[in-house]
Formats: C-alpha cells, structure tokens, sequence
C-alpha cells in the first residue's frame, strides 16, 4: 500500500512539476522538495497510524516526482549549461558516481539503525539530514545563484528566475 499510494504521488507530482517549476524557479523548488522530504520523513517516522504514515508517503512521492522533474529535466540541462564541454563528461560520471555510490551506503546505514535504535530511526536521521541539506544548500540553490550560474556561462537568462 505504501509503495501505491507512493507512485500516486509521484505521478501527481511529475504533472504538476512544470508549473511549479515556472511559478517557483528552479533553484527554490528543489530546495522546497528537499525540505518537503524532511517534513514527510518526520511524519513518517513520528506516525502510528497506517494512515498518517501513508499520507506522509504519498506527499513524499508527489514531492520526488517534482525533485525528479526538476532535478532530471531542468537540472540536466542547467549542468549541461554551466558546465564548459570539455569538463562536461568528468562531472556527469562523478555526479551520477557520487548519486550511485550514495543508494546501497544510505540503504545500509538505515538497516543498520533500524536494527540497533529501531525503524524510527532511520526516517527521523533522514528528516535531520535532509533539512541540514536544505539549508546548506540554499545559498547554491536559489534562484538568484542558478541565474548568476547562467549568465556566467553565457546563456541567456529564463523568466521566473530559473
């Protein structure tokens, strides 16, 4: 059921993401699905209830069906902007290395703390991590650096501030 109502939200998500993306920009949404993950993790983590857990879930969907969106389609092409050609394969490979290499480490961690601290736990570390991201990340992210990152690199600048 959780991986139903999941994919639900995902598609929801995917299909709401272009819109999103051009009333937010592209640097505040995906920092808004990084703090959207934490809050669901939270609740997720906190809930003892099938159903909270699974409203969590579907929100935390809709939000990775954004991020997916965002992060695949327009992230993709603002690296293959900002980034200059002869570097352009080095930093794919160490991007999708890094992104790779982070699966079976973090599906690790959270068997080994679900384990010793119980399955809480995993979701409310994952809830910490993710705001800490968010918030590092967002000098980075914003709208303001992705158009600065765009300009820097010659391309013309997108309405919305993406």
């Amino acid at each position: 059921m959780l991986l139903t109502v999941s994919a639900a939200g995902g598609l929801a998500g995917s299909v709401v993401a272009p819109r999103l993306g051009r009333r937010l920009g592209t640097g505040r949404l995906l920092v808004v699905t990084i703090l959207l993950h934490a809050a669901c993790s939270l609740a997720f983590g906190l809930s003892s209830t099938p159903w909270t857990a699974g409203v969590a879930w579907a929100i935390a969907g809709a939000a990775t069906g954004v991020s997916n969106v965002v992060s695949n389609v327009v992230g993709t092409s603002l690296r293959q902007t900002i980034v200059p050609d002869h570097l352009l394969g080095r930093v794919v490979s160490a991007f999708r290395m890094l992104a790779y290499c982070a699966v079976p480490v973090g599906t690790l961690l959270g068997g080994v703390l679900g384990r010793t601290l119980g399955l809480r736990a995993p979701f409310l570390l994952a809830a910490a991590v993710r705001v800490a991201i968010g918030l590092l990340v967002l000098p980075v992210l914003g709208n303001r650096a992705v158009q600065a990152a765009r300009l820097a690199a010659g391309a013309a600048p997108r309405p919305g501030g993406t």
